[in-house]
């Protein structure tokens, strides 16, 4: 188990589900830790609990990481990644090599995750 994220005002019902985590996985080779307190990240999101009743959540960080991680150098500007050869295969392109296979599948994971995060809370904030 890895990333999970409770959330409580009373801090003794965290306090309970944290002894049950560590009495459940914790041995010689894997650890529990909690982390308290009004700010925290969590998968790839800066979430801030320091205003009493509102919760902000802040992808910055995470979309400056994968413009400065990314292993190739970004040229031009679009204002969205669609143009009429979108969804055309190009059948004479030849095939990555081994490392720009994984660096895309990394970088395409990595925008998906942050896409799925935004839909995700504005779907919320519609609903609500």
């Amino acid at each position: 188990m890895d990333n999970v994220k409770s959330s409580l005002e009373d801090s003794k019902v965290n306090d309970e589900f944290l002894d049950w985590l560590k009495e459940k996985y914790a041995n010689e080779n894997i650890g529990v830790k909690a982390k308290r307190g009004t700010k925290d990240n969590y998968l790839g999101m800066t979430l801030d609990y320091t205003t009493p009743g509102i919760l902000k959540i802040d992808m910055t960080e995470y979309v400056k990481s994968m413009v400065e991680e990314f292993p190739q150098q970004v040229q031009g500007r679009n204002a969205t990644p669609w143009t009429e050869n979108l969804f055309k295969v190009d059948a004479s392109s030849k095939q990555l090599g081994q490392e720009r296979k994984e660096n895309f599948h990394t970088f395409v994971m990595k925008g998906i995750s942050c896409a799925n995060e935004e839909e995700q809370i504005s779907s919320k904030r519609l609903h609500f």
